[in-house]
């Protein structure tokens, strides 16, 4: 369901700012780096008070990790932007 509503965004936000096909394939990627770089920024606010790592925050670090390891595969099947 995410996928739809974030290829929604990604298509309105290119059609309002006239980009083409090639500058959106190659912009993508940055976008899903960007993404996993914000979801280590959470999962640091989750933890910065607790005493022990929550499921959540670990889970935010390996999506985050899976991302950063294949940003043109992440921003293809994970973020639906290609």
């Amino acid at each position: 369901m995410y996928q739809a509503a974030v290829r929604a965004i990604w298509t309105g936000y290119l059609e309002s700012s006239h980009r083409s096909a090639r500058w959106a394939r190659a912009t993508a990627p940055h976008i899903a780096q960007f993404a996993a770089a914000r979801m280590v920024q959470t999962a640091l606010e989750m933890t910065s008070k607790a005493a022990e790592l929550s499921a959540a925050s670990v889970l935010l670090m390996q999506v985050s990790a899976n991302i950063l390891a294949a940003p043109d595969r992440a921003a293809a099947d994970l973020l639906a932007l290609v």
